[in-house]
């Protein structure tokens, strides 16, 4: 029997593996339902490479989910990218390295407890990274993830132009966007080195960490569903090529992300009991609140074509910098962000756009998760619900206006040849504008909270401050879904730092 059975090789579940079996006298397994690419110099181009442009997402098939949602009623179904490889998402993102703001952390504080105050959150992000810019009371030096910005002489010339611009309207400039107080434009931390990205299994799953004799790591290691003795974990299901096996642990942690984790609750009996028996499950816990409460970040984009003689091609960087504003009107500090995406072809052969990202950093709307069948083949339903908040849509609507309004300055217009979406007719029609960002909301892939921690006290989360399934032993959930709420920055950073977080407090038996 295994001390530690971590199920999910993602951004949570490598670090734990890495933390918890540096104490010799734990066992840990480690299962991840895709291929573990343990020679990283074998490993798919998007996997290894961070630097290269939209080209390198040119594998994302094989090692991607494949799960769908609704949007909003009007995009309808979306596609939701997580990854399915040893490394999860943090494997296939955007390697942007960017931490929530203490405003959020003094929100989780509210709702779960001080032990996830900002002062608790950044001694963990400092123990991750290895940042040399900045103050070193706030960064960390020598943590396991590189963290690189691009020179200002090395941007892509649609970058510089995007930053020429913000600074134009007075957007103010940072040289360290994860600075508690950044705002306005800058460099874009990104946990890459050398053109290559950092994700979770090659900065912690080391040579070293691998030849531990009490970590095992399985790949292509699909769990199924948690076994119980009676209101204690005990073990787990797990489909390989050798059929499907029981392995047993002492204490079971879920770390299969935002949607895996409340699907593995739900087709093991931990969930809404009425709608577990209806789909003929036996009720392990009544949880009402796993699946509910999902969080994103809802984004739209804005896109022009570039002059024949604007300098880049597709194969360019695609991301070096960004700007953090606050939103028109908004009492949220710091809850928009624009991302330009340095060159991206357009539908005719030779066409390059430029495409600015517009993200609402913290979304009001939330979604929810069920369970549409007790096979673990049939996805689970999720309705992301992005725009039921008219406060989300007529932010993005305003970041929508921004960005147009970003391309009649001067840096910009001299690489511009003329607006490709929103369709010109609606760039000035704001009616016409909450149309375009009705139809084209996408998911920021970063998906949260839907098993909220909570206070002891809180009956509607799903676990308590120290990520322990209510109601049951021998389980906890650390991950994504486990936030109490959204945070105002891409999520990856922020999963690793409460996993570095927990894995302290299992070391010591808490």
């Amino acid at each position: 029997m295994y001390d530690f059975v971590i199920v999910g090789g993602g951004s949570a579940g490598c670090l734990l593996a890495a933390r918890l079996s540096a104490d010799e006298r734990v066992d840990v397994l480690l299962l991840e339902a895709g291929r573990d690419h343990s020679d990283f110099e074998r490993a798919p181009r998007v996997v290894r490479e961070a630097v290269g442009g939209v080209d390198v997402t040119d594998q994302f098939d094989e090692l991607d989910w494949g799960y769908t949602a609704m949007g909003s009623a009007a995009s309808g179904r979306i596609d939701i990218p997580r990854g399915r490889v040893m490394g999860g998402s943090g494997a296939i993102n955007g390697a942007i390295w960017l931490r929530g703001l203490p405003e959020d952390f003094k929100r989780w504080a509210e709702m779960a407890g001080l032990e996830w105050d900002w002062s608790e959150m950044l001694p963990a992000y400092r123990a991750i990274e290895a940042d040399p810019v900045g103050d070193a009371n706030a960064h960390g030096r020598v943590g396991p993830f590189p963290i690189h910005r691009f020179p200002r002489d090395e941007w892509v010339a649609t970058q510089a132009a995007f930053a020429a611009a913000c600074e134009e309207l007075g957007y103010g400039t940072t040289d360290d966007e994860n600075a508690p107080d950044s705002m306005g434009v800058g460099q874009l931390p990104l946990n890459q080195a050398d053109g290559l990205r950092w994700g979770p299994a090659r900065a912690l799953l080391t040579d070293e960490v691998r030849s531990r004799p009490n970590l095992t790591i399985g790949d292509q290691a699909r769990v199924v569903g948690i076994e119980f003795s009676r209101q204690r974990a005990v073990g787990v299901r797990v489909q390989s090529a050798d059929g499907t096996t029981v392995t047993e642990g002492r204490e079971i942690i879920l770390a299969a992300g935002a949607i895996g984790s409340p699907h593995l609750l739900l087709l093991s009996g931990v969930g809404p009991a009425d709608e577990l028996r209806r789909l003929g499950i036996g009720v392990t816990v009544d949880l009402p609140a796993v699946g509910q409460g999902l969080r994103d970040h809802p984004k739209t984009w804005v896109e022009w074509r570039l002059t024949e003689d604007a300098p880049g091609r597709p194969t360019d960087p695609l991301l070096q910098t960004s700007a953090r504003y606050t939103a028109t009107g908004s009492d949220l500090r710091g809850d928009m962000m624009l991302y330009p995406n340095s060159v991206v072809p357009g539908p005719a052969p030779g066409d390059r756009h430029l495409r600015i990202e517009a993200v609402n950093n913290l979304q009001l709307s939330w979604g929810r998760l069920w369970l549409r069948s007790p096979d673990p083949d049939v996805q689970p339903g999720i309705d992301l619900r992005l725009l039921s908040e008219t406060r989300d849509r007529e932010r993005l609507v305003d970041s929508i206006e921004r960005c147009l309004a970003l391309a009649e300055t001067a840096p910009m217009r001299e690489l511009i040849d003329s607006l490709v979406r929103p369709a010109p007719v609606h760039a000035t029609d704001r009616a016409g504008l909450r149309g375009y960002v009705e139809r084209t909301i996408m998911t920021g892939q970063h998906i949260s909270s839907s098993c909220r921690m909570g206070r002891t006290s809180d009956a509607s989360a799903v676990v308590d401050p120290d990520c322990r399934v209510r109601g049951l032993e021998g389980l906890r959930v650390i991950d994504g879904s486990v936030m109490p709420d959204s945070i105002r920055a891409n999520t990856h950073a922020t999963i690793l730092a409460m996993a570095e977080l927990m894995a302290g407090r299992l070391l010591v038996g808490d």
